[in-house]
Order: C-alpha cells, then structure tokens, then sequence
C-alpha cells in the first residue's frame, strides 16, 4: 500500500512533456492571418534577420580580403616567390617556411661569429693593455 501511495505522488509531481507536433514534410505552418500579401498589406518587415545575414556576409568578405592581403604580402617577402607574379597559396606556404629555417639556420651562424669576434676583440685588448704595461716599464 506504502508504494502504491508513493508512486502516484511521484506521478503528481512528475513535469509533463508536450511533444512537438509533427507536420507532413512540404507543408509549411502559415498562421490564417500571416499570408504573406496580408504581411505586405500590413506593411510588416523582417528586419533583424537580414541584417544579420548582410552583417555575417560583409564580416566574411572582410576576413576573405584580409587573408588574400596577408598571403600578398608573405608573397612579396619570400624571394622565391616574390619572383612569380602568381602562386598557390600552399607554395607560399611551403617556401615562407623553408625561408623562415634558412633565416633562423643564417642568424645562429651569425651568432656564433660574433660571439667569436667578441672573444677576439677581448683578448686585442688584454694584449694592447699588456704591451702598454711592458712601454710603461722600459721608459
């Protein structure tokens, strides 16, 4: 009995769900009074849809314009292709990275010579220093 009681206490407190109707697939739902020649009789407007549409075209249109300009440029940049008026933008792609390692392959060259330079420029000037010491001593 302690059950049966519990069970119709859940089903009072339990959230009904409507389900959605289902309509046959090519009959649109048009209410009796939204026909669209009462719609323009009435002079009703969709407004936000299209200009949201209109604002996501322009929007994509810019980021289209700004990533042709941005390969442009790289294009002008990479000898390689810079040569050629025109490129795939997987071979602008592919020779920016391989000058981008020939780059970073010459700057740690240079690197290194320099700091070759310095240790060589520091060791002239302990022996300048030294031969101004033995000058100094024989006067």
């Amino acid at each position: 009995m302690a059950t049966a009681i519990s069970k119709k206490k859940m089903a009072n407190n339990s959230i009904k769900t409507i389900l959605p109707i289902r309509r046959k697939s090519g009959a649109s739902f048009s209410p009796p009074d939204c026909s669209p020649a009462k719609k323009k009789a009435q002079g009703v407007k969709r407004t936000k849809q299209p200009k949201l549409r209109s604002l996501h075209n322009n929007m994509e249109r810019q980021r289209r314009i700004d990533l042709r300009n941005a390969f442009e440029d790289l294009r002008v940049l990479v000898p390689e292709v810079s040569k050629k008026e025109r490129a795939a933008k997987v071979v602008i792609l592919r020779e920016a990275a391989q000058y981008c390692d020939f780059l970073t392959n010459t700057s740690d060259i240079y690197a290194k010579h320099m700091e070759d330079l310095k240790k060589q420029q520091e060791w002239l000037r302990l022996r300048v220093s030294q031969l101004r010491r033995n000058l100094a001593a024989k006067r």
